[in-house]
């Protein structure tokens, strides 16, 4: 049975989601600096009990929230701009979130990561079907994981203390230095024209494949593989470094 550790404490892993038991994370990251932008009709979105709950389940995994910088209702083709717009005004900005509408299409999904893209800070959507109906503790808490982890956190961490490979394998998951990298690929729908798709690479930076940096392109309709040309430079820069090694593994998962 695979253990993780969060917060100092070894939990077998699954057995907390399963039954909607949280713990606090590993490292947090404070959530400030921040603005809510709401693509919602006023009449069904209530901002005070978001933050309430909000609130709550960051004191719960261990995130310091401030108030945020402002909370804005929004029209879909005002958000950009809107975005936009507080990105120059606080210079300090530093996540935003997002409630989407109820029925959102692709096309709204894809404009909001397009424009995170644009201002280079990262954001968080939510819809607001999960606002009003799983705004609990365990859908907050999926939400938080990837908060923290936008913010620099770290969540968890797999722990080999009580496993019999510990000796051998020492302080790396592997046995060895190993680079996890991934990507992904996000679509416009067909009749939205020729807009720029969006992709995403992830890798890990840490021993433990705990930490991990990612990097975000748009890819135009030419052929090219964004998400190929992102590794490729990265091994380009880093030809030389740990000695001229770098993680060379295929890993295909179906």
């Amino acid at each position: 049975n695979v253990k993780i550790r969060v917060n100092n404490q070894k939990i077998s892993s699954g057995i907390n989601a399963e039954y909607g038991i949280y713990y606090r994370f590993l490292e947090t990251r404070s959530l400030r600096d921040w603005v809510l932008l709401i693509m919602a009709p006023k009449t069904k979105f209530r901002e005070g009990d978001f933050l309430q709950n909000m609130e709550r389940e960051c004191r719960a995994v261990g995130i310091r929230m401030s108030e945020p910088l402002s909370i804005r209702f929004v029209q879909e083709g005002e958000f950009q701009r809107e975005a936009e717009r507080y990105a120059d005004k606080y210079r300090e900005l530093r996540y935003i979130f997002v409630v989407l509408p109820d029925r959102t299409n692709n096309h709204v999904y894809s404009m909001v990561k397009e424009t995170e893209q644009s201002i280079g800070v990262p954001t968080q959507c939510i819809r607001l079907e999960t606002v009003l109906r799983k705004m609990k503790g365990p859908t907050l808490g999926n939400i938080l994981m990837k908060t923290n982890t936008k913010l620099g956190g770290v969540n968890w961490e797999l722990s080999y203390s009580m496993s019999p490979l510990s000796k051998r394998l020492g302080d790396f998951v592997f046995g060895e230095p190993v680079m996890i990298v991934g990507a992904d690929v996000t679509h416009w729908s067909r009749d939205e024209g020729s807009k720029p798709s969006i992709v995403g690479v992830v890798c890990t930076l840490d021993r433990k494949c705990s930490k991990y940096a990612s990097r975000i392109r748009l890819q135009n309709h030419r052929g090219g593989r964004q998400s190929d040309e992102i590794i490729q430079d990265f091994k380009r820069n880093n030809e030389g470094a740990a000695g001229g090694v770098l993680p060379d593994r295929q890993n295909k998962a179906g």
